[in-house]
């Protein structure tokens, strides 16, 4: 899969109800570090709407970097878009973010995680683009290493494994 996905814009995956809930697959994390394109995860059971509110997860990270010019061709043609931060929103530039998107004619809305709770980051997100009723989420993935990710947990895997909506995900 990652081979050949290297001569395609995009690579689409589904989810089938078959690996629901389980602990690891190969394909995702192959397909993201080895083909050098963004990854569209379809869930097993999807809206018929994808695109029309989109959330983008930021923190700064180079591969958010690489998710938001992969996903311009999804932000430019939304109806609304979350910008989803957590921690020190200037310190993680997502002034900047905002000011990008409103060059390219994307108003923006700000949403930051919330704190103060035990929820994994990953969680934290999941829901903040459900509260936004994002149909699209885009976000850069495996910041860290995948095996470092098994082991101690991460936002990107935390979102392959529980996404309730189509994940746009680049490396």
């Amino acid at each position: 899969m990652a081979r050949r996905g290297r001569f395609f814009d995009l690579v689409i995956l589904g989810r089938s109800d078959r690996v629901i809930d389980e602990p690891h697959s190969d394909t995702v994390e192959e397909v993201l570090m080895r083909s050098g394109r963004p990854a569209l995860l379809a869930p097993a059971e999807t809206s018929s709407r994808i695109g029309y509110v989109v959330a983008l997860a930021w923190n700064g990270s180079p591969e958010a970097v690489r998710a938001l010019a992969a996903g311009m061709p999804f932000l430019e043609k939304a109806d609304a878009v979350s910008l989803i931060t957590g921690g020190d929103p200037d310190r993680l530039g997502a002034p900047q973010v905002l000011e990008y998107l409103a060059w390219h004619g994307i108003n923006a809305q700000h949403q930051r995680l919330p704190g103060g709770s035990a929820r994994h980051v990953g969680e934290k997100l999941i829901d903040t683009a459900r509260e936004a009723s994002a149909d699209l989420l885009i976000m850069g993935g495996y910041g860290h290493a995948p095996w470092r990710e098994f082991l101690f947990g991460g936002a990107t895997r935390t979102a392959v494994a529980t996404m309730p909506m189509p994940l746009l995900l680049v490396h």
